[in-house]
């Protein structure tokens, strides 16, 4: 007899904590910047920690509003990153201190301090082509790394149950997943279930960047906050994508639709807990 899977349960675990915000309903990790997201992922000899990091733009989080799901991941996530302009000016605007955190930087980040571990790694998504290129790539510039596995993400929803065998086979403890929102987070979701002691990261499609496949904006797009409005320049045919702005703009105005058990508001703040002792670091919440 099949032993049941395990569930997204809540633990507690220590670490540095800017405590944990809300905006229309989905949680968010206000943060410093890169190192400090990359900081909260890893223990003290580099080697990752196990649950979600989760990539919170307003594309997600319109998203969540049909979607159950979703709201259900960024709460249990170890780590719901900003990774959307609307999402942090909503948090600022409100008085909620955070930076963005680029999905891109992030991932290459969490890549370098895995390395100094000698982390086992498995990628999923993108053509064929270009997630073998990113595994390449990969491996020449962090040495440190062992790439385990790697397959495309144009396989059938039936095929799934086949991609998540082989990454429990290859038991590693870091999983990118460039699939594409919300189909990344609902494979990610699956996969935790299947093989819960790694870190999965979903990276939209980062791999095409990595790979050299797409230009990534110019770093002055990028601070300025513009690197949405370069991709549609540059990417025309991902405008449909962009047509969910207003609808985020609009449920920052109303927003009583997709709040979960945290009450009304378009976007509220939950300081961290209190330490049990001077010396103690506040808990954050995640699973493993």
């Amino acid at each position: 007899m099949n032993a049941e899977p395990p569930r997204l349960r809540p633990v507690v675990a220590t670490g540095m904590a800017l405590g944990r915000a809300h905006v229309c309903g989905i949680a968010v990790d206000p943060c410093e910047g890169v190192e400090d997201a990359c900081d909260r992922l890893f223990d003290g000899q580099n080697r990752p920690r196990t649950g979600v990091v989760l990539s919170v733009n307003p594309e997600f989080i319109v998203a969540a509003r049909a979607e159950p799901r979703l709201v259900a991941l960024a709460k249990a996530a170890r780590f719901a990153y900003p990774d959307g302009i609307g999402v942090v000016m909503a948090l600022l605007l409100r008085g909620v201190h955070t930076v963005r955190v680029p999905g891109v930087d992030l991932w290459e980040r969490v890549n370098a301090r895995a390395a100094r571990s000698r982390t086992k790694v498995f990628l999923v998504g993108a053509r064929s082509e270009i997630v073998a290129r990113t595994a390449k790539r990969l491996a020449a510039e962090y040495p440190g790394l062992q790439i385990v596995g790697f397959r495309d993400g144009y396989f059938p929803p039936e095929a799934a149950p086949d991609v998540l065998a082989e990454i429990k086979a290859a038991a590693p403890s870091l999983v990118a997943v460039a699939l594409g929102m919300p189909y990344q987070e609902l494979f990610i979701a699956a996969a935790v279930r299947v093989h819960p002691d790694a870190l999965y990261m979903g990276v939209g499609g980062t791999f095409d960047i990595y790979s050299g496949a797409v230009r990534r904006a110019p770093r002055l797009w990028r601070q300025a906050g513009l690197e949405w409005l370069y991709r549609l320049l540059t990417q025309p045919h991902r405008w449909r994508r962009f047509l969910r702005l207003p609808t985020f703009v609009w449920m920052l105005l109303t927003a009583r639709d997709v709040r979960a058990d945290h009450g009304d508001g378009a976007c509220t703040f939950e300081p961290p807990d209190a330490p049990s002792d001077a010396g103690a670091s506040p808990p954050r919440r995640h699973y493993d």
